[in-house]
């Protein structure tokens, strides 16, 4: 094996590493983020047609519940 040789597939794998510990850290980042924007879209409150702030995502109040 020529030394030539060597240095080459030492930089190629040093190469291909450094880029997989540049995608992970974007992942990581990417991670945190949409975890964040998730965490934030569910602490926020909906208005509702009356125009009341305390209505919170994810409950549904029927048309005909206005008749019990």
């Amino acid at each position: 094996m020529k030394i030539a040789n060597f240095l080459s597939d030492i930089g190629g794998q040093l190469g291909l590493w450094a880029g997989f510990s540049v995608l992970s850290i974007l992942e990581l980042v990417e991670l945190v983020f949409l975890l964040v924007a998730k965490k934030d879209n569910q602490t926020k409150p909906v208005r509702d047609e009356t125009g009341d702030k305390n209505t919170k995502q994810g409950t549904h109040e029927t048309e005909l519940s206005h008749f019990d």
